[in-house]
């Protein structure tokens, strides 16, 4: 379970006064794949309240707004040619893990607008040369 809270003062993810968390976790794909629309809100609302009842321990005042904190988030391809955007502000957001992946979706933006295929570590190391 990772947890990550927005800067004291950041009005963009939280209202003023408040700060946003966000919390993610990983998990086994094969218990998601499947499932009937009803069943999956199910199982997602179970690990929802499961995620907070643990963010809670360290948190103990932790609010409930279950809602993406991070919809107002700068696009990635902000539309300049040539321009991309990775960072805490893009999308996910709001944590290192979700600052990598963001990054991880740049690189393949990249090579897809290039015209190559990512598959490995070479390939996003291609898309890196790219940039620069």
């Amino acid at each position: 379970m990772f947890i990550s809270v927005s800067g004291q003062g950041d009005s963009e993810s939280a209202p003023p006064g408040s700060r946003a968390v966000m919390i993610s976790t990983h998990g086994e794909l094969a218990l998601w794949q499947g499932l009937f629309p009803e069943a999956y809100e199910a199982r997602k609302r179970e690990v929802e309240m499961r995620l907070i009842s643990l963010a809670r321990r360290v948190y103990p005042t932790l609010g409930q707004q279950l809602a993406n904190s991070n919809q107002r988030a700068v696009p990635h391809d902000i539309g300049v040619p040539g321009f991309w955007l990775a960072g805490d502000s893009t999308w996910p957001g709001l944590g290192t893990v979700a600052c990598v992946l963001g990054s991880r979706i740049v690189a393949r933006g990249v090579m897809k607008r290039a015209g190559l295929q990512a598959v490995d570590s070479q390939s996003t190391q291609a898309a890196l040369n790219l940039i620069h």
